[in-house]
Order: structure tokens, then C-alpha cells, then sequence
């Protein structure tokens, strides 16, 4: 049997309405094994849908005399308790991911059953790369950080020669952190405008409400870097959320996500319009066989919502014609007290 390819889609479950909310735990573990246990308990704890972490192998990555082969060397998680960590989740119903530099790491990633891979900025022009990721036919998520328009042209062909409809593409701004003045959210309408695919946010800003305000602007996809101290000097740590900064955000974006849309709002409403909304009334008292005039009828909210009026709208087609019974003022006139006929 051939298996189900899951989609974006199929992980953000509604897709008009929910958020998928990832975090971004990286290397905050500083190469620690338990650490990154805690810190993966704690994110779900705080209503992270996915943990991501970020499997590099610096030797295959940078070069050794840059910054970020000694970040990330410092940082290096081992083989072994790399699968460690990816049974945990598995065990724990855990959906968990990794950013991938190399083939060598993907060969063995894969072999953990990761629920998608995460392509990151400083990637996305690495097209052998990204070929190899999107026939494993996993989810994948793509920032655009460092993108210029030729590495966003070459990634819609990439979609398209491989039919992937299974990503999302988050706008970012690689710089850490990242000033207000430069997160360009409206980058995020643009993807919407170039991909058919959901569209998210990947945030190195230090301002909590700037995954909101990116929820606001149309991201499907939150990713935010997620620590167990951001007072910590090194690594992601300083734009990164706590366990309470994290939980606020997703409370509030889950907020957000109710506040858009009701199920029982159709009915709310017709209720509301029922109570608040004008009627056709008696003006003053009405006997029977009295003909109809703007004298004696007028458009009012009436006392008892249960027993309604006409609609304003029939006022004009009322005048002339004769009650068929009498009428206290303000009590309701319908179709059915008056004669067809006009006088």
C-alpha cells in the first residue's frame, strides 16, 4: 500500500483558522542531553504544536575558523543522543523536526522519521541540497531570510518541478535580533501572493508582540526560538521566549484565532436583529376596518421581539389598506391584520 503523503495542510488542522506554532529550540541546549529533554517537555507545555532543533554538523557546514563553527561545535549534540531525543518524541507523540545542512546528516535524520525538515535561511540557495530534501516527500518548511528575488524564482521552480505541496515558506529577517524597524511583515502578503502554500514567520525580534502582530498580517506558521534562560549570554538565548513568554504567546494567538470566526455568531446575530431591529407598529390605537396611513403606523423597535412586526421595508404597501381587527398602539402590524386589498 502506497503511504499517505501528509501535507501542511494535513499538520495545520484548520488550515482557515488554526496557527501552527513552532519551537524553535535550535542549539539552546548547549549540547546537553537532558537539557534538551526539558526544554522540549517545557515547549509542549507551553502549547508548542512541534519542537524543532537544529542537527549541524559544523565540520560539513563552516569552515573552522568562522564564529559559527564554534557556536555550533560548542553546541553539538552527539549521534546518538540526537536519536535519543527523536525516540522521546516519538514515544511521547512529540511531532519534532530538525534544520539539516548536509546529505550525510539527512542519510541518517531520515532514518528517525522526523515529521518534516526545515530548510533555513542561510540554505536557500543550496538547490542540490533542497532537491535531495523535497523528494523524501516529507513537510517541509523554508525561510526566506537571506532570500534575493533569484533564490525565491528558483525556489517556485523547485516547487513546481517536484508538484510539492506539502510547505511552508516563513518570511524572516536574519539578523539577530531583529530591530522593529527592519521585521517587514509585509513580506508576508507578498510569499501569499508568489506561493500557493501557507505562509508563516520565523521571528528573531526580542518584542513579544511581534508574532502576533505576524499572526495578524496572514502568517499560518509561527516559529520563535525557545530557552530556558534568555538572560544567557550566547547562542539564541537573548531572542529567544521562556517557557512563560512562550505559553503568553500562544494564548494569545489562540485569542486571536477565536476571535475571527464563530460557529454560533449566524445565530447570535439573527437573535440580536430580532431583539434590536425596527418593526411596523400601531402609532396610536388602530379599530378594525380603519385604513392604513402613516397617521396611524409607524417603524419602531417593538417591546417583545417573540412578537414582531412587519419588516420596515412593507411600510409603503401597508398604506391604504384596512386593519381586519383593532390595534393598541405600539402592538405589532403583520401581513396577516390587514386586507389584500387596498381600499
Amino acid at each position: 500500500m502506497k503511504k499517505k503523503i501528509v501535507t501542511i495542510q494535513d499538520i495545520i488542522t484548520d488550515f482557515n483558522s488554526s496557527i501552527f506554532v513552532i519551537a524553535e529550540i535550535g542549539i539552546n541546549h548547549e549540547g546537553s542531553l537532558e537539557r534538551c529533554i526539558s526544554l522540549i517537555d517545557d515547549a509542549v507545555e507551553a502549547g508548542a504544536d512541534a519542537v524543532k532543533l537544529q542537527t549541524i554538523n559544523p565540520d560539513l557546514n563552516y569552515c573552522k575558523g568562522s564564529e559559527s563553527y564554534k557556536i555550533f561545535k560548542s553546541a553539538e549534540l552527539s549521534k546518538k543522543n540526537t536519536i535519543r531525543i527523536f525516540k522521546y518524541c516519538k514515544k511521547k507523540k512529540i511531532k519534532i523536526f530538525s534544520t539539516i545542512g548536509d546529505l550525510e546528516t539527512l542519510e541518517w535524520i531520515k532514518i528517525q522519521e522526523p515529521f518534516a525538515y526545515k530548510i533555513s535561511s542561510g540554505l536557500l540557495n543550496n538547490i542540490p541540497f533542497i532537491e535531495e530534501v523535497f523528494k523524501l516527500n516529507k513537510p517541509v518548511f523554508l525561510s526566506t531570510g537571506l532570500a534575493n528575488r533569484n533564490d525565491l524564482n528558483s525556489l517556485d521552480f523547485l516547487i513546481k518541478k517536484y508538484k510539492k505541496t506539502n510547505i511552508s515558506i516563513l518570511h524572516c529577517v536574519s539578523i539577530y535580533p531583529t530591530p522593529t524597524k527592519y521585521l517587514d511583515l509585509n513580506s508576508i502578503s507578498l510569499l501569499k501572493k508568489k506561493f500557493s502554500c501557507p505562509i508563516g514567520y520565523s521571528d528573531h525580534s526580542i518584542d513579544k508582540n511581534i508574532p502576533i502582530f505576524a499572526v495578524m498580517a496572514g502568517a499560518k506558521v509561527i516559529e520563535k526560538h525557545f530557552t530556558f534562560d534568555n538572560q544567557r549570554v550566547g547562542f539564541d538565548h537573548k531572542l529567544s521566549f521562556n517557557k512563560y513568554q512562550f505559553k503568553s504567546m500562544v494564548k494569545k494567538i489562540r485569542k486571536y484565532e477565536k476571535s475571527l470566526s464563530s460557529n454560533d455568531l449566524i445565530k447570535l446575530k439573527e437573535r440580536q436583529r430580532l431583539i434590536f431591529s425596527r418593526c411596523i407598529v400601531a402609532k396610536k390605537k388602530i379599530k378594525k376596518n380603519e385604513i392604513l396611513t402613516d397617521q396611524n403606523i409607524i417603524i419602531k423597535r417593538p417591546n417583545n421581539f417573540q412578537d414582531r412586526g412587519a419588516e420596515p421595508f412593507q411600510f409603503n404597501s401597508f398604506i391604504g389598506k384596512k386593519i381586519n381587527k383593532d390595534i393598541c398602539k405600539d402592538d405589532p402590524i403583520r401581513e396577516r391584520d390587514i386586507y389584500e386589498k387596498k381600499n
